[in-house]
């Protein structure tokens, strides 16, 4: 993908969402290890109490202002935080108007995806980001993790003018 060439599918606005899921700091060496942390996740997916629909996310926030950290959760949306077993924390997303991009490729291309908006895209684009959650990887219902294939969408979240 060239860097220059990627372009928003669509802007966004979405209501406030509670995410249930595992969480982890990360920094560039290691977030090889993102893969594993989804692992752990997955096979909890359907045991969610209160789970909302069939899309899970991983949200990255603290990206630019922790230093050489990030912080990264695999998630899913529930409608309130009752109830949340098996170790899961909770991540409260406020309502925001989000740039909406789509990664085409294998999962494991994500990352060239991501460099694209930031390197490419953004700079040029006028847009000013807002702080929380930097980046959400929505993962639509047609994604199979098994395959690592499907429909994945890449939301960043715009300041309010």
């Amino acid at each position: 993908m060239e860097t220059a060439t990627i372009q928003p599918i669509r802007t966004q606005s979405a209501g406030p969402k509670i995410l249930a899921g595992h969480h982890k700091r990360y920094t560039t060496d290691t977030m090889g290890e993102i893969p594993a942390l989804w692992a752990d996740f997955a096979p909890l997916i359907h045991t969610v109490p209160n789970m909302v629909g069939k899309t899970a996310y991983g949200v990255v926030w603290d990206a630019w202002s922790n230093g050489p950290h990030f912080e990264y959760m695999a998630a899913v949306e529930v409608t309130n935080k009752e109830g949340t077993v098996n170790g899961l924390e909770t991540l409260e997303i406020p309502a925001r108007t989000y740039v909406v991009f789509e990664h085409t490729g294998p999962l494991s291309i994500l990352c060239e995806t991501i460099d694209a908006i930031f390197h490419g895209w953004l700079p040029t684009s006028g847009a000013t980001l807002a702080g929380f959650p930097g980046m959400m990887e929505v993962y639509g219902e047609d994604f199979n993790p098994q395959t690592k294939s499907g429909r994945i969408e890449l939301w960043l979240a715009l300041a309010e003018s």
